[in-house]
């Protein structure tokens, strides 16, 4: 048996804001949403066991979608935000997805890959940075 990693990220659709496209909360939410199902439904079939990288505000706003992929897949913090970004976020967004699936996140992958201090990190309770 060969043994891959497999991440993907979790998120709130904010891509067209960056092109000056307005797109409201709510389409962003649901464009993510048929993106996680589609995902869900192949994992499912496949068996694969993932990292998933999630905003805290994707995972409030479907909760019991989040906490049911925990029990397979590991459930990491891709921040609080997805277009936006301050220190607190980390901590913040950590203790979300805890409260959500009844388990320690330990990793983070930050929005776009951006770098962030390793002791931002260390501080907010992270055991790994994947950006």
């Amino acid at each position: 048996m060969r043994k891959i990693l497999l991440t993907f990220d979790v998120e709130e659709f904010d891509l067209p804001l960056e092109y000056g496209i307005n797109i409201s909360k709510e389409e962003q939410m649901v464009t993510g949403k048929r993106g996680l199902d589609a995902l869900t439904e192949i994992l499912e079939d496949k068996e694969i066991a993932c990292t998933l990288f999630t905003t805290a505000n994707f995972a409030l706003k479907f909760p019991s979608e989040i906490a049911s992929l925990s029990a397979k897949h590991e459930i990491a913090s891709h921040t609080f935000f997805h277009s936006s970004f301050e220190e607190k976020d980390l901590k913040e967004s950590r203790q979300a997805l805890e409260n959500i699936i009844s388990k320690k996140v330990n990793g983070l992958r930050m929005p776009r890959m951006k770098q962030i201090s390793a002791e931002w990190v260390k501080q907010a309770g992270y055991e790994y940075d994947s950006s």
